[in-house]
């Protein structure tokens, strides 16, 4: 072949050659080249609009599929969408076009060329809603993992310690879980496996164990808290009582308790500093008040602890001064604005003898300690719990009380009368009663079927606040009457209720005193019988827009009464029985 020949046919293979490479791109450079295709999509000759529609087909598709999650032996599965995985359409076809768009044009030929005519699967991008994937990989670790526990030394009130052992942990790898999830979601795989983390505690239980060891040393110390001219000793065995087991950096050490040393140091140097006072409320002509809360001056626990705790671990002696701090009060005047007690709900007033003095004056008492009283949303109200035993050393009086059926003198007398008179406060406001119990036998004075008895070691009345604000409880006692009213935000409760005729009557029996002090033939009721009966009372309570929220029964079955009837059995001589029938009459 002449040399002539062979210039020619390599001319013209080399022309061949740029127009095979040339061609596709300038003709087709608008369109993904011919052999391209996402894993099994195929995008080839299409627009980079079709191949961007075609691509988030595929994604819907793969988004439906479920997959199963193995963590250890714990399994799981939900759709892929529910994780928040999808295609990253855009991202792909960018990154496909970046592998022959660039800024020479005699290689954006020669790329697009090889792609054009040689096929090639290029990997998907993947998108995450970060969100949707956080709450999920939240909620397997809220159901699978487990927090380490650290190691524990434990002191009790009276000074006696023990440990509490550490445990391991497990937990998920985040970014394993997702580089997972990811492949699964491109490769369509229909589970994805993953072990277990195991996760170390902090603090061993051999560490527990040696700072166990270490408190020994603490009985030998002694610590001197001051302030001005006051102070307090703390030392020998007693000091451990205020120690625990506190974590620092990490570490175990043993350490002042700040929640036990306030109550110490509150009472011994409360006289240097001025207890904080809650915001109150008060009503005057009908409305509520705030009476703003008042910042204390106070003992501060945990800066004085930390100083105590600091000194003795370098010396067996601490005077240690007590630091004081502004304190608030545990309700604060925003608070208080915050709790709904802005007008009166309802209101419930009953009477009683003036003469009893002893009974006046406990009910007196009772409605102090009741008054004021706050119930938050959702709160049981107890009577006992709230208003506390009923002893001579409170203040309490001896009166009459139901005790087995008969009328005794207890400290206390007349607390029945205002767990009655709050039942009825509670009944007509129409929140829910949870416990409530009738007295053993029928007092006419009371409403039928409407009274409460209560005893600090037996029966308490016992009432849910299930309005949606707060519940303020005022009461006001006289020497005749007890008014208890409950203060909040009106709900427009309204409260129905149909009250039975007494039935089933059953007689009292009637016991004789002998009196040998008092003439024969003289005959007193010194207690009148009563008969036992029952009656029942229905309420039903509707909401503003008329639906029942509380449909209530409470039945009273009440005992008949002992009548106590005093008679004489003195014999005198006819002159003398005379002479006595007359000064009785007299009397």
């Amino acid at each position: 072949m002449n040399k002539k020949k062979i210039i020619f046919i390599s001319v013209i293979s080399v022309v061949v050659l740029a127009a095979l490479l040339v061609f596709p791109y300038a003709v087709y450079s608008q369109k993904i080249p011919l052999g391209v295709r996402v894993d099994e999509v195929n995008i080839g000759f299409q627009s980079e609009r079709e191949s961007i529609k075609r691509l988030e087909s595929k994604s819907r598709e793969l988004e439906r599929k479920n997959v199963t999650i193995k963590i250890g032996k714990d399994t799981t599965s939900t759709a892929f969408r529910n994780i928040g995985f999808s295609l990253d359409s855009r991202k792909t076809v960018e990154k496909i076009k970046t592998h022959y768009q660039n800024n020479n044009n005699f290689l954006n030929c020669l790329y697009y060329a090889q792609l054009f005519y040689i096929p090639r699967a290029f990997k998907p991008s993947v998108a995450v809603d970060e969100a949707k994937f956080n709450k999920y990989f939240e909620s397997l670790l809220a159901s699978y993992a487990v927090e380490p526990q650290d190691a524990q030394l434990l002191i009790d009130e009276s000074g006696k310690a023990s440990i509490k052992n550490s445990s391991k942990g497990k937990t998920i790898s985040e970014k394993t879980f997702r580089e997972k999830l990811a492949t699964a979601f491109v490769s369509g795989e229909e589970t994805v496996s993953l072990n277990y983390v195991i996760v170390e505690p902090d603090i061993s239980t051999e560490e527990a164990d040696r700072k166990l060891s270490e408190l020994h040393q603490w009985k030998k110390k002694k610590v001197i808290f001051y302030k001005d001219s006051l102070s307090a000793e703390i030392s020998g065995e007693p000091i451990v009582k205020y120690l625990h087991g506190a974590k620092r950096e990490g570490k175990l050490e043993i350490a002042f308790s700040p929640k036990r040393l306030e109550k110490f140091l509150d009472k011994r140097f409360e006289k240097a500093g001025k207890p904080a006072v809650n915001a109150s409320f008060k009503v005057v002509s009908g409305k509520v008040e705030i009476i703003p809360h008042e910042n204390g001056i106070m003992p501060d626990a945990s800066a004085t602890a930390e100083i105590a705790t600091a000194k003795l671990k370098i010396s067996d002696v601490a005077h240690v001064e007590v630091v004081f701090a502004e304190r608030e009060p545990e309700i604060t005047t925003r608070e208080a604005s915050k709790m709904g007690i802005k007008e009166e709900i309802v209101s419930f007033t009953t009477s009683y003898n003036p003469r009893q003095t002893s009974r006046v004056a406990n009910i007196k008492l009772l409605a102090a300690l009741l008054d004021g009283e706050l119930i938050a949303p959702g709160e049981v109200f107890s009577f006992n719990e709230r208003i506390g035993p009923r002893t001579i050393e409170r203040g309490f009086k001896l009166a009459p009380t139901i005790v087995n059926g008969r009328l005794v003198d207890t400290a206390g007398g007349g607390a029945c009368q205002v767990a009655t008179t709050l039942f009825n406060t509670v009944f007509f406001a129409g929140v829910e009663v949870i416990e409530r119990m009738n007295h053993s036998f029928y007092i006419s004075k009371y409403p039928p079927g409407r009274d409460a008895t209560v005893s600090y070691w037996g029966y308490d009345l016992k009432f849910k606040n299930d309005y949606q604000n707060w519940i303020l409880i005022k009461a006001y006692a006289t020497s005749s009457k007890i008014t208890i009213s409950f203060y909040g935000t009106k709900e427009g409760r309204d409260v129905k209720y149909e009250t039975s005729k007494a039935s089933g009557f059953t007689s009292f029996r009637t016991v004789t005193k002998k009196d040998p002090n008092l003439p024969s033939g003289y005959r007193k009721v010194e207690e009148a019988g009563i008969m036992g009966r029952s009656i029942t009372v229905r309420r039903w309570v509707y909401d503003a827009r008329g639906k029942l929220i509380h449909e209530d029964v409470f039945r009273s079955r009440y005992s008949p009464k002992t009548q106590i009837v005093v008679v004489g059995t003195k014999v005198v001589n006819q002159t003398k029985s005379s002479t006595e029938s007359t000064a009785t009459s007299t009397n």
